[in-house]
């Protein structure tokens, strides 16, 4: 907040000190919103990542939609008023759920509130068929409330996808990172990738289930080495890059018109095989699951196949030409399987490391 302040005392000077505070409040809102919301963009513009629109839960009473639902809501029986305050009789379409409060009794909205309006929103108004909401998994409990209200507002519950997404954990030096935002002790994701880089910080947190917890080693992350797994997979896809550059200086260029694939019957030529029929499969089960956490691990066993494969297979060899240009088109598959995981996973395939 003293960041945000320093700013905006950069950018205006003193001229809030000069005003009323409710003018000063009135003024300074509007430009600290620009502040934060330039500052979220910027974090995740460092990961490549960058949202069509930015929703305002304000514009949710702006427009007076909120106070809207809740009138549909009473109108319906699904409102209550008790102990002073409004609520939402969640009891009604689940045995589990109990009631929830959406108005307070000193009259201030809960969060709830402006979620069912923000969904009536998405599927009413702008008329979205599908909604997949990303949480962290702490909201577990919000979950079936919001299955309720689908069913309140005489939507399909199915159309509404929850995700939930287990917190991260940093580990420096094989000692957890301690934040604590009572005490000012915070890193920032921009932070991290500065650090270790967009491709680990992004396939650091890809490597896991949605609601599996993460345990970040930055010490890892910031090494290019074998041992860091984001590295391997880029080394072992610049490796391909360079044999093919090499293969076509000794004299063998990869022809992708020839087929010459009868010949690799090595068991290691094999497994590189049946690993690459293994990606289309990989990336359905992604898409199904709303987790492509398997296509990192995919991209780390294709990379350990191959390399297998590398170790025991001589490439180009002068006195089989055609067995070369098999395994060359086979480098080339490997290649392509490589980069197409690490495409669709958001990070960089380099040709040279």
């Amino acid at each position: 907040m003293i960041g945000y302040a320093q700013m905006l005392a950069d950018q205006h000077g003193d001229r809030f000190l000069h005003m009323s505070k409710a003018d000063a409040v009135a003024e300074l809102k509007p430009l600290s919103e620009e502040i934060v919301l330039a500052s979220l963009q910027a974090e995740l513009g460092k990961l490549g990542i960058q949202y069509d629109r930015w929703f305002r839960e304000q514009a949710l009473y702006d427009n007076g939609l909120v106070y809207e639902i809740l009138e549909k809501l009473r109108a319906q029986g699904d409102i209550a008023e008790r102990d002073g305050a409004v609520w939402f009789l969640a009891s009604k379409y689940s045995q589990v759920d109990k009631d929830v409060v959406v108005i307070r009794s000193n009259g201030m909205p809960t969060y709830f509130a402006s979620d069912i309006a923000y969904h009536y929103d998405k599927f009413v108004v702008r008329g979205f068929d599908r909604v997949i909401n990303v949480w962290g998994v702490d909201h577990q409990g919000h979950v079936s409330r919001m299955t309720a209200i689908m069913q309140a507002l005489g939507l399909d519950p199915a159309r509404l996808t929850i995700v939930l997404h287990g917190l991260v954990k940093l580990i420096r030096d094989g000692q957890e990172v301690k934040l604590s935002k009572r005490r000012g002790n915070l890193i920032t994701l921009g932070e991290v990738v500065d650090e270790v880089g967009a491709d680990a910080v992004r396939f650091n947190l890809l490597t896991r289930g949605p609601e599996s917890a993460i345990e970040f080693d930055l010490n890892l992350a910031a090494q290019a080495s074998w041992d860091n797994p984001v590295c391997y997979v880029q080394y072992s896809h610049a490796r391909i890059c360079s044999m093919v550059i090499k293969a076509e200086q000794d004299g063998v260029a990869l022809d992708s018109e020839l087929d010459h694939s009868d010949l690799l019957t090595h068991p290691a030529e094999i497994a590189v095989i049946r690993k690459l029929l293994e990606l289309e499969e990989q990336i359905e089960w992604a898409v199904e699951k709303l987790s492509p956490h398997n296509l990192t691990h995919y991209g780390t066993d294709l990379a350990k196949t191959f390399n297998g494969f590398y170790r025991d297979c001589r490439v180009v060899d002068p006195l089989e030409p055609a067995l070369s240009a098999a395994r060359l088109q086979l480098c080339e598959a490997a290649r392509l399987g490589l980069a197409k995981t690490l495409r669709l996973l958001g990070i960089s395939a380099p040709t040279s490391m």
